[in-house]
């Protein structure tokens, strides 16, 4: 069977090379001028670093079918995915952990203390019908992470107010009640 694919993205190049394998010939169409849609890396010409041209594309997989298809064209090198956010004028580990939280809140707390700060702020927006963003946000992690993390960050991002935005935004980030400050927690 011939199948014809538009675009060279990771889903127009996976779906063309599992056609392939199974013996079915593909022609890719692709608009641009590359291949890789916006995981698309090229050198510098002036340093010789591979960039990301649309900003960085980070793989994070627990599936062993993935990493099996990947494992065919490249090696894999292991990594550990590390944020910092910039908050009044200091650094911040992030994604929020205990150390970001004993910042924020000028002490140093358990885990469970931490826990017990978050749950006294957050317990006033739990009575409320979660809607939007913020009010997830607020309902789960009170003003003083809201504000300090990810209500100015978050309007940057979408170009829209966290109360325009839908609350399943907010659960796709993960709070650490540990030290812990890999974004993504994976088997590999």
């Amino acid at each position: 069977m011939y199948f014809q694919i538009v675009g060279s993205g990771l889903t127009g190049a996976v779906i063309a090379r599992i056609l392939a394998d199974h013996g079915h010939h593909c022609h890719v169409y692709e608009a641009l001028s590359h291949v890789a849609g916006h995981c698309h890396t090229e050198r510098d010409s002036r340093t010789g670093i591979l960039k990301h041209c649309f900003g960085p594309h980070t793989l994070h997989s627990d599936s062993q079918k993935v990493w099996d298809f990947l494992q065919r064209f490249t090696t894999i090198m292991p990594y550990q995915h590390r944020k910092e956010a910039w908050i009044r004028g200091k650094l911040y580990p992030f994604p929020v952990n205990l150390t970001a939280i004993n910042k924020l809140f000028g002490r140093q707390m358990t885990p469970q203390e931490a826990e017990a700060v978050i749950n006294q702020e957050a317990a006033p927006y739990r009575e409320q019908t979660v809607t939007n963003f913020a009010e997830a946000a607020l309902s789960s992690i009170g003003p003083t992470i809201y504000e300090a993390y990810y209500k100015g960050y978050t309007q940057k991002q979408w170009g829209r107010a966290p109360e325009a935005l839908p609350a399943f935004i907010f659960r796709r980030i993960p709070i650490h009640l540990s030290d812990e400050q890999n974004v993504f927690h994976l088997n590999r």
